[in-house]
């Protein structure tokens, strides 16, 4: 079985981090894995696998949304708008998700 993209990075630093000091804000961040093409899916399923292989455990906590998430087109009031595509119930339902699992979620763009 082929290992996600995020472990075959993260699973060696792991090993290094309980020493004592303190370390970064770590997990999973949408932008170096899909680029412009983000999806519920994807994010939920890399969590998944954060948990699953116990890195969440080794303070993995977080999972990043970074572009490539909004519409090409904004509401009426100019707010951005979830890609209906990528995220078809919204970005709640995935914060939801990952906050029940344990998991703080970050959202980045440059809009």
């Amino acid at each position: 079985m082929r290992r996600p993209l995020l472990l075959q990075v993260l699973l060696p630093l792991s090993a290094a981090l309980n020493n004592g000091l303190s370390v970064p804000a770590m997990g999973y961040n949408s932008w170096y894995h899909s680029f412009m093409s983000p999806s519920a899916t994807i994010l939920l399923e890399q969590a998944a696998a954060l948990k699953a292989h116990g890195l969440q455990a080794l303070g993995f906590t977080y999972v990043n949304l970074d572009d490539g998430m909004v519409a090409t087109t904004r509401a009426a009031n100019g707010s951005l708008l979830p890609d209906p595509n990528g995220f078809p119930n919204g970005f709640n339902t995935v914060s939801d998700a990952l906050h029940a699992q344990g998991f703080s979620f970050g959202v980045y763009t440059g809009e």
